[in-house]
């Protein structure tokens, strides 16, 4: 006798930050499946960029249309389905070059899909994620009742001799920008070593991801040494799986990270 799956559905407004709402349901559900931390942290990030994807580039932005997640839970599987109500998301997965974006060959951004179809498909788990696409698919729209926290970006830096830290909080996402470049551009003349500080950052997704790249050509250009630390395990994963690992070191706490600028 064939299982019916168990659904849970939320259907969301085309408004960035709503996808933290699928990507929080998301893991609840994967939790109560049993799924390892580490699996819950790559099925947040796929859901979140495949939300941002449906939002962005199948409603175009249009906050009159709605984006629905379902997830099928079985004894075997989950899987997520993301659907705009625009023309669905059709372009083909891109692997991204992090050599041609630091030298301005190639955009920043464009990330995401790689992102989903790497964590998705990598490794084999006792409880695997078996599908999560975004395709175009109209359905009657409808209000979203769902709650949500968008905490912006917050930086504070810190300044002495030719050294410069970084600390941010929050999210950073595609609203980062005057959090992060602005800020960087506003550092002293002197300054030589930069140290971002990601241990109070809650949310990061491709688009923040981007803006860390933006500083990093910056920095490169200016002769600037860039280090991170802080980062969870998961985003260290996920920086070295776009090459971000070639161009600056990643360190798990500020006393490494200093360390490696000295």
């Amino acid at each position: 006798m064939t299982e019916v799956p168990i659904i849970t559905e939320l259907r969301l407004p085309t408004r960035l930050g709503f996808e933290k709402v699928a990507m929080n349901t998301a893991a609840s559900v994967a939790s109560i499946m049993g799924f390892s931390e580490d699996r819950i942290d790559d099925l947040k990030t796929a859901v979140a960029e495949a939300c941002i994807n449906a939002i962005e580039h199948g409603n175009k932005l249009n906050e009159r249309l709605s984006v629905v997640v379902t997830l099928a839970m079985s004894e075997e599987a989950l899987e997520v389905k993301i659907r705009d109500q625009g023309g669905g998301v059709h372009a083909a997965m891109h692997v991204p070059d992090i050599d041609r974006k630091m030298r301005g060959e190639e955009d920043p951004r464009g990330m995401g899909m790689f992102l989903i179809q790497a964590l998705v498909d990598e490794g084999v788990c006792q409880r695997q994620i078996r599908q999560l696409r975004a395709a175009g698919d109209p359905f009657e729209s409808g209000g979203c009742e769902q709650s949500m926290t968008v905490s912006p970006t917050k930086t504070k830096v810190e300044q002495n001799a030719d050294l410069a830290v970084m600390r941010f909080e929050g999210d950073i996402t595609s609203a980062s920008e005057q959090a992060v470049l602005g800020k960087y551009r506003g550092l002293n003349a002197p300054t030589k070593k930069i140290l971002l500080d990601f241990s109070k950052v809650s949310y990061l997704n491709s688009s923040g991801i981007a803006i860390v790249i933006q500083l990093l050509v910056a920095a490169n250009n200016a002769s600037q040494k860039v280090v991170c630390f802080g980062l969870s395990a998961h985003f260290v994963k996920v920086f070295t799986m776009l090459g971000l690992s070639k161009y600056t070191s990643l360190h798990g706490d500020e006393t490494a990270a200093r360390a490696a600028v000295v």
